[in-house]
């Protein structure tokens, strides 16, 4: 039966990249003229090294120069980049996932990120494409049966990755702590969070190595931190960052599974490389209400939650 679309919302997302995120952003449309819902952010995927700084650059110059009432998105790997693992590294695919499902907005996965798959070796392909973005259009790695699960004829157009004997959904279905594991839960947790999915961003620091930022909302009295960490090991001072910050505050999720759930020492929070933490804290001052941080958060569509009814509403 073809569905009814007459009341049916039909969103479009528009592929225009331009040299740079101001030029992007215009695909939004003006005030009165509605274009994209959003155009595609792919410029966390041009990143071919990662800091803390270089992230943050790319988080507010995305939301500084998005036009007022829009939506933003991001992505950390798409069909024209090499695949996160094979441009920076192993150590980043859980750190980056924990980074795409905390910013505000829509997060929007490439096949494979979720597990870590990294681009093909070169070969003689002899089609037309540019082989360079060929390499990360392998067959998406289901199990270690032929063609990684992806098909059952003799031969798919592009070889599987030498790797999809243990990189693919059926051995991380099985393991704890596998990039797959951590990617279900951080999607479930930017589900049903409101903080997640409606609430203001505001950035507390970057270095070169790493990037705090914060996730709040008015009418919850809870905020989530967010530390994510880039570069080599590094201790942070969250209390120099956040004024009345407790001793500890518990860790909601960890790219090491086997803190979730414990509390961290906010005055000396170790780091290795490529390690992220969402910690909650429960309070009622909010930063984004305080002066000090009004020229560093950002918000998509300002709403406020109502625990008696239940409901987000706008006149806030």
């Amino acid at each position: 039966m073809t569905p009814n679309l007459v009341n049916s919302y039909r969103f479009m997302g528009t592929e225009a990249y331009a040299e740079t995120i101001d030029r992007t952003v215009m695909y939004y449309g003006l005030p009165f003229i509605q274009e994209a819902d959003f155009p595609f952010n792919n410029y966390l995927t041009m990143l071919d090294t990662v800091s803390g700084n270089s992230v943050y650059e790319v988080i507010t110059s995305w939301m500084e120069n998005m036009p007022e009432g829009k939506w933003p998105n991001w992505m950390i790997g798409g069909p024209d980049s090499s695949r996160l693992t094979s441009r920076l590294g192993n150590e980043y695919v859980n750190v980056m996932n924990m980074l795409l499902f905390t910013l505000p907005g829509t997060p929007i996965t490439y096949y494979g990120e979720e597990i870590g798959m990294g681009n093909i070796v070169a070969i003689n392909l002899n089609e037309s494409y540019d082989t360079n973005t060929l390499l990360s259009k392998s067959p998406m790695q289901w199990d270690n049966s032929s063609n990684a699960g992806f098909s059952e004829a003799s031969h798919t157009w592009l070889p599987t990755n030498s790797d999809y004997h243990t990189v693919n959904v059926d051995v991380q279905k099985t393991q704890s702590r596998s990039a797959l594991k951590l990617y279900q839960d951080l999607s479930l947790l930017h589900a049903n969070e409101l903080l997640l999915n409606r609430g203001w961003f505001c950035h507390l620091r970057n270095d070169s190595h790493y990037v705090v930022y914060t996730r709040e909302l008015d009418g919850i009295d809870r905020i989530f931190i967010v530390v994510l960490n880039f570069g080599e090991s590094t201790l942070l001072n969250l209390q120099n960052m956040i004024s009345g910050l407790p001793a500890t505050v518990r860790i909601r999720l960890s790219t090491n599974s086997a803190n979730k759930g414990s509390e961290v020492d906010t005055s000396g929070i170790f780091l290795d490389k490529g390690e992220g933490l969402i910690l909650e804290h429960n309070t009622k001052n909010l930063l984004h209400r305080q002066t000090a941080f009004r020229d560093r958060c950002f918000v998509s569509n300002r709403a406020c939650y109502s625990s008696v009814l239940n409901i987000l509403y706008t006149s806030c």
